[in-house]
């Protein structure tokens, strides 16, 4: 706890410096970008370790993501070998990177990742904040954004989603049109790069496609632009759409001829695409009141999304207050931003569910139409024309120094406390929350998981494991790679019109791989979402047929109260390697 709370203290200390600075513009070794990291880093790191260390599950989704990882490093076909559901296989790809070079399939490298790629998007949003305005204020307007990320601590905001990389990759998109939008004339490399990057986003995230897709075209938007203020003849206009295009069709060409190759496209078409849009089939009327709980029910986004609407309500009274036009180098940014963010808000509609981990991707237009709102006000609230200073009575010497003195009205620093403490500075309301939080977090007992435990007297390097429900964790916590593509039955047990295909394909799986251990975790004490006592893998059949011919039962393991056990199944063939005692245990009857 001494860590977090200096970690807090040092965040507080750094939004009083940057009010200050804004006050007070002069060159500081602190406002060096290498320091200002180092600190906000630091800080994110103090903070993120109680959930980094606490070995337990989060979040499904999170250890779900970990299993994907793990069965990545052997099987590397998606939708062949690895079928995410509703995530993309690159969320999972970025996890297997680490593991790659040694590090374990845990919650706390996937935790790890988390801060990592946190890090870098701040630091991407960072430099698309330095586009617009000096060191000092792009450090001041990000703040808010390092406030939630610091003092968030509900289970759907601290851990790996599969939020984590398309926020990533968006924020790396808007730098890349933050530079092209500063550059005189397009450059044809980083537009491919941008097209390359939002490419890759469908990918990781199907629902934040059309966000891709959005600053695309505002990247051809850019090249009309460009062009029509230099005059250039259209016909000589093709090469910057054309390297854009390359860019954002190369990772889709690549997947999807990988996929093709190995025969998986109509997995792919079936799984990625079709089943999704049954996936997210609500009643239009249901969607908005999704969205209306999402955007009222207390999480550790509502200050952020407060602190928004309070920024955008300054920027209202700084615009009646001054009559000073706004130049178009930042009105069009915020009404990009502006527009981005209503667009976001859509693919949120459009999913109709009610999973607060779909607000991390309001993080990049948030913290640009923020850090935007800071400039748009400075220039209108603390401008003070040349011609003024020139037709001052006071000497050359001495209008010179005027000139580089600060220029700080009093309006200005009116509205920047107010902007300070509502939009940066409301984010510390969540300290006493996320000290509550994080001492749960440090003192709850973990308690051992009985069925973890019984697996692991069985299995050795190199066995596999399958698990019919939605409890994942057992992956992680056994380490034994998915003996299928799927690393929950999400698909295989609720109805719908897919319901046979993704059962034929578990199936498949299942007589390929013969996993040592099959179980059955459809069961009280353990996470079911909207499964019941009827959809046990007896419900599949064909399923129940193939453990009856291929497998023993081996032991029930009651974790709640209630006769609906975890049911853990061997091969018949290790079985009878087994000593008598070990192949024959007494069923545990106390519960976890």
């Amino acid at each position: 706890m001494v860590a977090v709370t200096c970690a807090v203290t040092v965040l507080a200390l750094m939004l009083a410096w940057s009010i200050w600075r804004a006050f007070r513009p002069r060159s500081s070794f602190i406002n060096h970008p290498v320091v200002f990291f180092l600190l906000v880093c630091g800080a994110l790191l103090f903070l993120r370790l109680p959930q980094i260390k606490w070995k337990c599950e989060l979040d499904a989704d999170e250890s779900a993501l970990l299993a994907e990882g793990m069965r990545f490093l052997s099987h590397p076909v998606p939708w062949r070998d690895i079928d995410n559901d509703t995530s993309g296989p690159l969320n999972s790809v970025l996890l297997s990177v680490p593991m790659c070079f040694g590090a374990p399939a845990t919650w706390r490298t996937a935790r790890l990742v988390l801060w990592g790629s946190t890090c870098l998007t701040l630091f991407f949003l960072y430099l698309t904040l330095r586009s617009f305005g000096t060191r000092a204020e792009a450090q001041f307007v990000l703040l808010p954004t390092v406030f939630y990320y610091a003092f968030s601590s509900l289970g759907d905001f601290v851990h790996y989603s599969s939020e984590t990389l398309p926020v990533l990759l968006l924020s790396t998109c808007l730098y890349l049109l933050a530079r092209e939008w500063a550059a005189n004339k397009p450059a044809k490399l980083r537009l491919f790069l941008l097209g390359l990057v939002g490419g890759s986003i469908p990918f990781a995230k199907l629902q934040a496609a059309p966000l891709a897709l959005f600053l695309l075209v505002i990247g051809l938007a850019q090249i009309a632009a460009c062009h029509r203020k230099t005059g250039r003849p259209w016909r000589t206009c093709w090469r910057e759409p054309l390297a854009l295009g390359l860019g954002a069709t190369a990772v889709p060409a690549l997947l999807l001829g990988v996929v093709t190759v190995y025969g998986a496209l109509g997995d792919f078409w079936k799984s990625y695409i079709l089943a999704a849009g049954y996936y997210v089939k609500e009643p239009f009327e249901s969607r908005f009141h999704n969205l209306h709980e999402l955007f009222l029910m207390r999480s550790d986004a509502t200050l952020y999304l407060v602190g928004t609407i309070a920024a955008l309500l300054l920027l209202s009274w700084a615009c009646a207050a001054s009559r000073e036009r706004l130049p178009g180098r930042l009105l069009w940014p915020l009404l990009a931003m502006l527009a981005y963010g209503v667009v976001t808000a859509a693919c949120l509609v459009f999913t109709g569910k009610q999973f607060w981990h779909y607000l991390s991707l309001f993080v990049p237009p948030l913290a640009l139409v923020c850090g935007l709102v800071f400039f748009v006000g400075k220039t209108k609230l603390n401008h003070r024309s040349e011609s003024e200073l020139e037709s001052s009575p006071k000497r050359p010497a001495e209008a010179a120094q005027e000139r580089a003195l600060p220029r700080t009205t009093l309006a200005f620093s009116l509205w920047l406390l107010l902007f300070s403490l509502f939009v940066a500075g409301i984010h510390f309301c969540r300290v006493p929350f996320y000290l509550h939080q994080t001492r749960g977090y440090c003192f709850l007992p973990i308690r051992k998981e009985l069925v973890v435990e019984f697996v692991s007297r069985v299995s050795g390097h190199g066995d596999s494991l399958s698990v019919w429900g939605w409890v994942p964790a057992y992956y992680v916590q056994t380490g034994l790679m998915p003996a299928t593509r799927y690393a929950h039955c999400h698909y295989q047990i609720s109805p719908g019109p897919y319901q046979s295909y993704f059962r034929n394909r578990y199936l498949e799986d299942l007589e390929q791989s013969r996993p040592v251990v099959f179980i059955d975790a459809v069961a009280r004490g353990v996470f079911l979402g909207p499964l019941g006592k009827a959809d046990k893998h007896e419900s599949f059949p064909a399923l129940a047929r193939f453990i009856d011919e291929n497998y023993a039962l081996w032991v029930d393991i009651k974790i709640g109260e209630g006769d609906s056990p975890v049911r853990l199944y061997l091969l018949k063939e290790r079985l009878a390697k087994l000593t008598p005692l070990l192949a024959n245990p007494a069923s545990p009857t106390r519960t976890q």
